[in-house]
């Protein structure tokens, strides 16, 4: 299975609301689709978008389930970026919305689904062990070169699903 990390411009009302977070979204009864944002506009403060998105991918692909990642305001608050399922729907849906999209990477679900064991070691770093190799096998109970690995192997996905 793949997904689609998908970069697209934000419409004329998400960028009024020069927003610095995406805190969530719902689809209200009427079909539109309201947008959580913090806005850095007169301070910090949130603002709600109810908007009618079926012109916009990220609502077409909200609407039919298809994300599989939070979307994230970028640093300009012009732009936003999240993951998709990448199947034949959502490739239509993509090409329908050329105008809006600044970019699309499609990538193997396996570099950007954390492993069982992946995520335990994400647990032992935050819980205080940091990112020394010796710590973290004690932790996990193996050796400092597995421990090295595990942590190199964890910070490339990081990586891939942050950029």
């Amino acid at each position: 299975m793949r997904v689609a990390r998908i970069t697209m411009w934000g419409c004329e009302a998400f960028q009024r609301a020069h927003p610095v977070a995406y805190v969530g979204y719902q689809i209200l009864d009427d079909g539109r689709i309201e947008h959580l944002l913090l806005s850095d506009s007169n301070g910090l403060r949130k603002v709600k978008l109810k908007m009618d998105c079926n012109k916009c991918v990220l609502g077409r692909l909200v609407k039919s389930s298809k994300l599989v990642s939070m979307p994230t305001v970028l640093d300009d608050g012009k732009r936003i970026r999240f993951m998709a399922l990448y199947n034949r729907e959502v490739k239509r849906i993509l090409s329908e919305h050329r105008d809006q999209l600044v970019g699309v990477d499609v990538l193997d679900l396996r570099s950007v689904v954390l492993t069982r064991r992946q995520r335990e070691l994400l647990r032992v770093v935050a819980n205080g062990a940091g990112t020394s190799p010796s710590r973290v096998a004690v932790k996990l109970g193996v050796s400092r070169q597995a421990a090295q690995k595990m942590l190199h192997n964890l910070v490339r996905k990081i990586a891939t699903i942050m950029s």
